[in-house]
């Protein structure tokens, strides 16, 4: 019987031209002469129907890479949840689903640094004389700085810094 010869992987079991063992047809992605042998890249807990975590394109199974999926602007990269593509965890200020466009107020090769006029990595805002100076300054600009983390406020009439 099926269950005797090929353990509930196969989808039919006859016997062999000898007659001396069965053979199986496995069901899914199983192999081995009992089907009892799931591909490495593919999850036996799904009944071999679905790449493990990681991969995606079933049944080929494809690793999700960071240079390959993501730019190489990536910390980390996994399967989406529907095994269809990747997801990049994108590194920086890098966004997109492959991690190729750097935030517009950012530069640098690494995605890295603010553009000029801009401050404060991570964010990389732009110093804007209403949300830094209170609105009461001209102009606003980065504190010199190679990697300014603030802006400068030039007071107008007779305003001062707080």
């Amino acid at each position: 019987t099926a269950k005797d010869h090929c353990p509930s992987h196969a989808s039919t079991v006859v016997p062999n031209s000898q007659i001396t063992k069965c053979d199986c047809t496995c069901n899914q992605t199983w192999t081995g002469d009992s089907c009892d042998i799931c591909p490495p890249v593919i999850d036996p807990a799904t009944d071999c129907a679905q790449c493990l975590v990681g991969y995606i394109g079933f049944p080929n199974c494809v690793k999700c890479s960071i240079a390959t999926n993501c730019n190489n602007n990536a910390d980390s990269v996994t399967s989406s949840p529907d095994f269809l593509s990747c997801q990049c965890d994108c590194r920086n200020m890098w966004s997109g689903a492959t991690c190729s466009q750097c935030n517009s107020q950012c530069d640098g090769a690494d995605c890295d640094v603010h553009a000029s006029g801009h401050t404060g990595y991570n964010i990389c805002d732009l110093c804007m004389i209403a949300d830094h100076c209170e609105d009461h300054a001209s102009p606003a600009t980065p504190v010199p700085d190679p990697n300014p983390t603030s802006c400068t406020c030039t007071c107008r009439n007779h305003w001062e810094l707080p």
